[in-house]
C-alpha cells in the first residue's frame, strides 16, 4: 500500500471515529510513520487531506449495495424479478446496518458546502454510480418492461436523493413511520418505472 493510501485510509478512520476537528496531523504522522514533508507533497496541507479523505468517503459509503443491486438487475429476467430488485434497493435504506454508511455520505456532503473542489469529486462519483446503475436496468427499458419515456439516470439520482432525506426520519426520535416511508417510495417507484 502506498504513503498516500495509509494516510488517506487514517484519515478517513479518524474522520468516521471523530470528525474533522478530531483530526490532529501530528497524531496521524505518527499513527502512519511519515514526516509532514510527506503529508504535504501529497495533500498540500490539512485541507488537502480532509477534502480527500471526505471525497473518499463518499465513495466508500456510496459503493456499498451497488455492486448487489447491479448484480440483481443483471441477473432479473422478469418483470416480477425486476420489481423484487427494486425492492431490494429500497429495503437497504430500512438496514440499520447500513444507516453508519448513509451518515457517512451525509457528512460527506456537508464537508463539500464550502469546498467547490471535493463538491466536484462528490457530484463525479454520485454521477457514476447513477450511470451504472441505469446502465443496469436500460436492457429492460429496450424490452418494454420499464417505461420507455422515463430517463433512468434521472430517477436513480433522484432516488439517491430520496434516500438521504430518508435519513431525517433515522436521525434521532421521529413521529414518521419510517416503514411507510419504505412503502410509499416502493409506490413512487412502481409509478416511475413500471407505470404502475
Amino acid at each position: 500500500m502506498s504513503t498516500r493510501q495509509k494516510l488517506l485510509d487514517a484519515a478517513v478512520q479518524i474522520i468516521n471515529e471523530k470528525g474533522e476537528a478530531g483530526l490532529r496531523i501530528d497524531d496521524l504522522l505518527r499513527e502512519v510513520d511519515v514526516t509532514a514533508p510527506t503529508l504535504y507533497h501529497h495533500f498540500g496541507n490539512r485541507e488537502g487531506l480532509i477534502a480527500a479523505a471526505q471525497a473518499e468517503r463518499f465513495l466508500r459509503s456510496s459503493k456499498v449495495g451497488i455492486a448487489e443491486i447491479i448484480d440483481a438487475f443483471e441477473k432479473s429476467s422478469t418483470l416480477e424479478d425486476l420489481k423484487n430488485t427494486v425492492r431490494l434497493a429500497v429495503s437497504y435504506r430500512g438496514d440499520a446496518s447500513r444507516i453508519e454508511y448513509r451518515l457517512q455520505r451525509l457528512n460527506s456532503l456537508g464537508a463539500a458546502y464550502a469546498r467547490p473542489e471535493l463538491a466536484a469529486q462528490v457530484v463525479e462519483i454520485h454521477e457514476s454510480f447513477v450511470r451504472a446503475i441505469a446502465r443496469s436496468m436500460r436492457p429492460f427499458q429496450e424490452k418494454g418492461l420499464i417505461r420507455p419515456d422515463v430517463d433512468l439516470e434521472m430517477i436513480v439520482a433522484w432516488y439517491n436523493g430520496a434516500l438521504l432525506g430518508g435519513l431525517l426520519i433515522e436521525l434521532g426520535p421521529s413521529t414518521l413511520d419510517a416503514g411507510r416511508w419504505s412503502d410509499i417510495m416502493i409506490d413512487a417507484l412502481d409509478h416511475l418505472l413500471f407505470g404502475v
